[in-house]
C-alpha cells in the first residue's frame, strides 16, 4: 500500500497582463494538473478539469486585460475513487487525511506542468489541427499529408486557410529548410516526392514543420513603396508543428512501419524524476532520452502519461512510444476484499471517465511521429 500525505494543493500567483496582449482572447494553459483542479482569477471561478498528465485550457474574463494586478489561484485535489484513473480511496493515518493507493504509482498530486498564458486573435484563431500520413502504393519515396483545420471565432467564415510543409527539419542555427508542399482550404493533402521518412533508431526520424495561416478571405487595398496598388491578404493567425511522414500499420501478424517489419528494442520507464518527482524537467528528460539512445533503444513504454516536452525530444531522437492510460490498480484492494468489478466500485461510471481520458490522450498526441 502507498499512502499520498497531501490531498489538496493550492496555488496563488499574482499577475499583470502585458500592454501588448490587451484586446486579445486570454487563455491560461495548464500542461498537467494531478488530479482535480479548480481555476480561479480575481475569485472567479473559469473551469475545473480532470485527469492527470492532460492539458486543459482557461479563458480569461475581459475584466482580466486592464491594467491592473490580478490573483490566479489554482487549487489542485487529489482524492480518488473507484471512478478515478487510477483509483484510489479516503483513508487516515494517524488521524490524517490521506489517500490510499494500490497501483504501484505514488500519487504526486498538484501542478505537475507548466502555465502558460496565450494571447489569440479575437476574431478567428486556429483551434485545432489534424494530421494523417500516408504513402503512394506506386512509389514508396512519395508522402501525402492529410490535414485538418478547425478555426473558432467570430469571424471563423472570413478567413481562409493556408497550408506549407517544410524541411526536413533543421536545429537552430542552421538555415531554415525549405518549403516542399503548400495548399489551401481548411481541409487538404500535401504532397512530398522523394520524402525523408520518420523511422526510429537505427534509422533517421526525419521531421518536418506544418505551418497553417490564417488569412483575410478577402484582400485588403495596399499601395508598396512604389506607389503600386495591390490586395494583401493579411495574416490573422499562424500556428506551427513538426510532423513525421510515416505509416503503421498490423499485417500478417507483423507490426510494420513505413511498410517494412519492425523489432521493438527498449524499456518501460516512469514519469518520474529524483529531484521532482512528478513535475516536468528538462533536463531530467534529456537525460533519459540519452540513456535510451545510448541504449540502441528504438521503443519505451512510458506511464503515466509523458509530458508534451519530453514527447517532443523522443520524436526528434526517433523513439517510438507506447503511451499507456492509467487505467491500473483496477482489482481489489489488498486487505479490503471484494469483487473489484462492482455497481458500487468499478462500473459504468468508470467506464466514461476512462472513455473521456482517451479522447484528451489522443487529440494531445495525434498528430506525433513517435
Amino acid at each position: 500500500r502507498q499512502r499520498q500525505m497531501c490531498i489538496r494543493d493550492s496555488y496563488h500567483r499574482d499577475f499583470r497582463v502585458p500592454a501588448a496582449y490587451r484586446g486579445q482572447r486570454l487563455v491560461l494553459r495548464f500542461d498537467s494538473a494531478n488530479y482535480r483542479a479548480a481555476v480561479r482569477v480575481d475569485g472567479t471561478l473559469l473551469t475545473t478539469h480532470e485527469f492527470a498528465g492532460m492539458p486543459f485550457e482557461a479563458e480569461l474574463p475581459a475584466s482580466a486585460a486592464d491594467a491592473g494586478v490580478h490573483t490566479l489561484s489554482v487549487t489542485v485535489d487529489v482524492a480518488r475513487s473507484w471512478q478515478t484513473l487510477p483509483p484510489g480511496l479516503p483513508a487516515t493515518h494517524y488521524g490524517v487525511p490521506v489517500v490510499l493507493t494500490w497501483d504501484g504509482l505514488y500519487g504526486f498530486g498538484g501542478l505537475d506542468g507548466r502555465v502558460r498564458l496565450l494571447a489569440l486573435p479575437p476574431r478567428a484563431s486556429i483551434a485545432d489541427v489534424s494530421t494523417v500520413p500516408s504513402l503512394d502504393d506506386g512509389n514508396a519515396t512519395t508522402a501525402r499529408l492529410a490535414y485538418s483545420v478547425v478555426v473558432a471565432g467570430p469571424d471563423a467564415a472570413r478567413v481562409a486557410v493556408f497550408a506549407e510543409l517544410a524541411g526536413p527539419w533543421r536545429p537552430a542555427g542552421e538555415p531554415p529548410p525549405p518549403v516542399v508542399a503548400t495548399a489551401k482550404g481548411a481541409n487538404g493533402s500535401l504532397v512530398v516526392p522523394n520524402a525523408c521518412l520518420w523511422e526510429p533508431l537505427p534509422g533517421t526520424p526525419c521531421l518536418y514543420t506544418l505551418t497553417v495561416r490564417l488569412r483575410d478571405a478577402s484582400p485588403a487595398p495596399h499601395v508598396d513603396e512604389h506607389g503600386t496598388r495591390f490586395g494583401r491578404y493579411a495574416l490573422v493567425d499562424e500556428y506551427s508543428l513538426r510532423v513525421g511522414l510515416r505509416t503503421v500499420e498490423v499485417r500478417g501478424g507483423k507490426l510494420l512501419l513505413n511498410g517494412k517489419p519492425l523489432y521493438l528494442r527498449g524499456i518501460h520507464m516512469h514519469g518520474d524524476s529524483p529531484l521532482r518527482g512528478r513535475g516536468d524537467d528538462d533536463v531530467h528528460n534529456l537525460v533519459d532520452v540519452q540513456s535510451l539512445v545510448n541504449a540502441h533503444a528504438n521503443w519505451v513504454r512510458i506511464h503515466p502519461p509523458p509530458s508534451e516536452a519530453l514527447l517532443d525530444l523522443l520524436d526528434e531522437a526517433g523513439i517510438l512510444v507506447s503511451a499507456e492510460v492509467p487505467a491500473i490498480g483496477m482489482r481489489s484492494p489488498p486487505g479490503l476484499g471484494g469483487a473489484a468489478f462492482a455497481a458500487d466500485r468499478i462500473n459504468g461510471s468508470t467506464l466514461a471517465a476512462h472513455i473521456r481520458y482517451v479522447k484528451e490522450y489522443v487529440a494531445r498526441d495525434k498528430n506525433r511521429a513517435c
